[in-house]
């Protein structure tokens, strides 16, 4: 196999790849996928956002949070709440299944995120999230 030079977003781009699918199976037996656990995670730090509130957080488009929420309403992890201040609009909150949920996937996440790091000393973990951080403001609009 012929070996060719590793740009350094060549490397991000495959190590995000990479990290995936091993994440998927991670949380397989919890019925959740990692974009649905993105906003799982999301709303357990912001009870009660929007849908809009949430797709800018999670900087997903509308339409994709809106399809991952009906998913989780489906599955009785997210439910809907009419705003006490506007009644056309609804406020997004997790069930106690969607609790539960949170509970158990966040320490298969922690676990997963930990092996990913394993080898790095504290203080290189601290730099690679600031670097990350970094790059990510770099590209943001």
């Amino acid at each position: 196999l012929m070996e060719f030079p590793t740009t350094n977003g060549l490397a991000l781009c495959r190590t995000c790849r990479k990290l995936h699918p091993p994440l998927e199976d991670c949380f397989e037996p919890y019925n959740v996928t990692p974009g649905q656990w993105s906003l799982i995670r999301q709303l357990q730090e912001t009870p009660g956002s929007s849908q809009k509130q949430l797709a800018d957080l999670l900087e997903k488009d509308q339409n994709n949070v809106k399809a991952l929420v009906d998913r989780l309403v489906r599955k009785n992890i997210v439910e809907r709440r009419r705003s006490p201040e506007d009644q056309r609009a609804f406020q997004l909150y997790l069930t106690e299944k969607g609790l539960q949920c949170w509970q158990s996937v966040v320490r298969v996440d922690d676990t997963f995120m930990d092996s990913a790091l394993a080898g790095l000393s504290p203080h290189e973990v601290t730099a690679f999230n600031q670097l990350l951080r970094k790059i990510e403001a770099n590209v943001s609009d």
